[in-house]
């Protein structure tokens, strides 16, 4: 897998909702839950929704598949980090 994602919140009952475009995609994410995708090479927006906000997260897979790693969490607040592998 080329895009690894989590999250992890302190209330069990906010979820994350993910949406990929590019692969069609719509998942409900529970707390603790990693997930893994293969994307093709290029730029893609992936979208998280923490609670009720919309994060719209760019993201560049290289040509060497390196990973791309999502942290989502919610601890009182949502926030979103990315491990962007450098591609310039």
């Amino acid at each position: 897998p080329n895009l690894i994602i989590n999250y992890t919140s302190i209330n069990a009952s906010i979820m994350a909702i993910l949406v990929i475009k590019s692969l069609n995609v719509r998942l409900t994410m529970l707390s603790g839950q990693t997930l893994t995708f293969h994307m093709p090479q290029g730029e893609h927006t992936i979208v998280l929704k923490i609670g009720r906000t919309n994060h719209n997260v760019p993201i560049y897979i290289l040509p060497n598949n390196q990973a791309v790693r999502i942290n989502g969490s919610f601890t009182g607040r949502p926030q979103v980090h990315i491990d962007q592998p450098s591609y310039k």
